[in-house]
């Protein structure tokens, strides 16, 4: 097999017949049978080393990594505890060379199995006793699924292969968190056979079943998955930089354009001292398109002048190619300017003088009285004790006065025995709901409920029954999970950005969650800064002093984080427990249903919704399954806007309803970037910002 190059192997075993008498049946060939039949090889010890399989690859393989996978079920009753008996030994090896049926296989050479360790029959990956390492430990009469990983650190054909890492029913998020990993610089430089054997503790009478035995060169491969979605995989590659802007490009733009395309006044409008204005005129990654190196490649531009030569065409086209680097402190964005009166500073107006002093008892009041006077009009007289008292109530509380209740006479008095009513809270908290957009579902099309939601619409009540300054209910909801120390109540806060409508109907990762950050780069603007900045998406507004790299900067601080179903950190590790051995069911029956359709002939990528991955449990699995969900459901959580690079603690997020679920893997938000989207379109990204 070529390095690089993905290959899928199933170890099938004839076994001798016996001589069989002239009248006994007898079966001709080998089964004939479909991918949907699967053989599976009983293992027996020998009190010694045996190689009861063994196969050689197609090809010898020395790429940087190498994929292995098996299943395997230990008779429990024929299991030593080490301490009882001898323990238990079992490793899949890979190897340079074959051997013989009692080769050991061992002093380098990469096992992944079953060894003691600690008193306890363990899951190990090893090169040499002290070079291994350990992992969970072993139970009879249950299915396992076992993934290795054979790595070189340094790579190259002729490099050994000194890296060895461990899964036990792994989930596919799991691919940065093996359970084990062991080091071995003297090992194999290349793999020609693969095999399973047993050892000195492997007696006579256990009963070792292994089967689906295979290799690739990919994670996903290994376990049956499609390739990931765009979104899934690594964040998107940034090309290497060629170029320096500031030594390579900025000369030609100074020497070549700028007399013509810079300042206000530029040539027809296009301006090429500004990457917001710059933009329009490229497309970036792709030169060819871009309408900047069309003008100077083919000679149109400069239009008075020499043209490029092969060395400046060169440089600009290398520049748009690797992304439009950008020096912002040589080039600087223009600030905009603007004389709308919401954007001029607060200036404290000067008190007028009016005629009705007796009138006036705040500065509010001299306003009002200018303004009357202004039109002819007197104030109307002041109401009496009852009518204040229903006003009070009516706008304080949303409701009449209750006959039965007592009032103070001072309505000051009154005002404050109003601001302790849970009507109050209730009341105001509903206008602050509205802004945030709050709802205890997900909006668009599969408007599933979210359970947890109920928890941000009590924390706004209770600010304002509290009277939470103003700076700090902002802080708490835009930056909950990130405020140190941890406190629960600050993740529940993050609600206001979790309300984002959520596509669950959505297959392109990309666009449901630039759908998703674009919700709440927007409603914050709304809410906290009074601005619409829709149109910023896809350019520098037209009204307000907003560019579009304003917009995908401040998109950009919400960039790692999603929503969810958030645990609090007072449920600890066990929560942790519950919620990966969920997934490890869920991924496991997903990856089953995966491999059947695949086999039936469905055509890639094969999509499964979650629904058809819990019809498709056996008896055991769901049964664990249902109790693995009651008791997350359970657990103290809350549907909260949570970024696990950059929050205070890492909290455990619990699954939730949704047809098309974003990727669940911490690493994937961790690395994303933010990129200026050009005309908003996810499928243009321009620079980083």
């Amino acid at each position: 097999m070529k390095n690089g190059a993905s290959l899928l192997l199933v170890i099938v075993l004839g076994w001798p017949a016996p001589p069989a008498r002239a009248e006994e049946p007898v079966l001709q060939d080998d089964w004939k049978r479909s991918e949907l039949a699967q053989p599976r090889f009983q293992i027996q010890g020998t009190l010694a080393r045996s190689n009861s399989l063994r196969r050689a690859l197609r090809e010898p393989y020395s790429g940087d990594e190498l994929f292995v996978r098996y299943r395997m079920r230990y008779d429990a009753k024929s299991i030593d505890a080490p301490d009882q008996g001898d323990g238990e030994f079992l490793v899949l090896w890979l190897d340079e060379a074959e051997g013989g049926d009692f080769s050991t296989h061992s002093s380098g050479v990469p096992n992944l199995g079953l060894h003691v360790q600690g008193g306890e029959n363990r899951f190990m990956a090893r090169f040499r006793p002290d070079k291994q390492a350990f992992g969970p430990k072993l139970t009879g009469d249950r299915d396992y699924l076992i993934v290795g990983r054979l790595g070189k650190s340094s790579p190259g054909a002729d490099r050994p292969y000194d890296q060895l890492d461990l899964w036990v029913d792994p989930a596919p998020d799991r691919r940065s968190s093996p359970d084990a990993t062991a080091g071995g610089s003297s090992s194999i430089r290349e793999v020609r056979w693969i095999g399973v054997g047993t050892g000195r503790k492997t007696e006579l009478g256990d009963r070792i079943q292994i089967w689906d035995v295979a290799i690739a060169d990919g994670w996903q491969a290994i376990l049956g998955l499609p390739p990931l979605p765009r979104y899934e995989n690594e964040a998107t590659p940034q090309p290497e930089r060629t170029v320096a802007f500031a030594d390579d490009v900025y000369p030609i733009l100074k020497a070549r354009c700028f007399e013509c395309h810079a300042g206000e006044d530029a040539a027809e409008g296009v301006r090429l001292d500004v990457l917001d204005e710059l933009l329009n005129q490229t497309a970036p990654r792709d030169a060819e398109n871009s309408r900047l190196y069309q003008a100077v490649s083919t000679g149109e531009m400069p239009a008075d002048g020499e043209r490029l030569d092969d060395r400046e065409l060169a440089l600009l086209r290398a520049w748009i190619e690797e992304g439009l680097d950008w020096d912002e402190k040589l080039l600087p964005t223009p600030v905009p300017q603007t004389d709308h009166w919401a954007f001029q500073p607060i200036r404290r107006p000067a008190i007028p003088e009016v005629r009705n002093r007796e009138w006036v008892r705040t500065p509010v009041d001299a306003f009002v009285a200018r303004r009357h006077e202004q039109l002819g009009l007197e104030p109307a007289p002041e109401a009496n004790r009852e009518t204040l008292h229903r006003r009070l109530s009516l706008d304080m509380l949303g409701l009449p006065p209750d006959p039965a209740d007592e009032h103070p006479a001072d309505p000051a008095a009154e005002i404050d025995l109003l601001l302790t009513h849970p009507a109050y809270s209730e009341r105001w908290a509903r206008h602050w709901l509205d802004v945030a957009r709050w709802a205890e579902s997900n909006g668009y099309q599969h408007n599933r409920d979210r359970a947890f939601a109920w928890r941000y619409r009590d924390w706004v009540i209770d600010a304002f029954a509290r009277d939470m300054p103003f700076d700090d209910f902002l802080r708490a909801q835009v930056a909950g999970d990130e405020i140190s120390p941890y406190r629960d109540a600050n993740l529940v806060a993050t609600g206001f950005l979790a309300a984002a409508r959520y596509s669950g109907n959505e297959l392109d990762k990309e666009i449901q969650r630039n759908d998703l950050l674009v919700d709440v780069a927007n409603t914050t603007a709304k809410a906290f800064l009074g601005l619409t900045f829709e149109c910023a998406q896809c350019h520098t507004h037209k009204f307000d002093p907003i560019t579009i790299r304003d917009y995908y900067r401040f998109q950009a601080f919400f960039a790692n984080g999603q929503p969810g179903n958030v645990v609090f950190a007072s449920e600890g590790e066990p929560a942790r427990d519950l919620v990966e051995e969920r997934w490890r069911i869920f991924d496991s029956v997903h990856a089953r249903l995966v491999s059947v359709r695949r086999k039936q002939g469905h055509p890639e990528p094969i999509y499964v919704i979650p629904k058809t991955v819990v019809a498709g449990m056996n008896p055991k699995e769901k049964s664990r399954f249902q109790e693995l969900e009651n008791a997350i459901a359970g657990l103290e959580q809350s549907w909260s806007f949570y970024s696990p690079a950059t929050a205070v603690g890492s909290l455990v997020v619990a699954p939730h309803d949704m047809r098309w679920p974003l990727p669940r893997d911490p690493a994937v938000l961790e690395q994303k970037q933010t990129m200026l989207l050009i005309r908003g379109d996810v499928e243009a990204p321009g620079p980083v910002v």
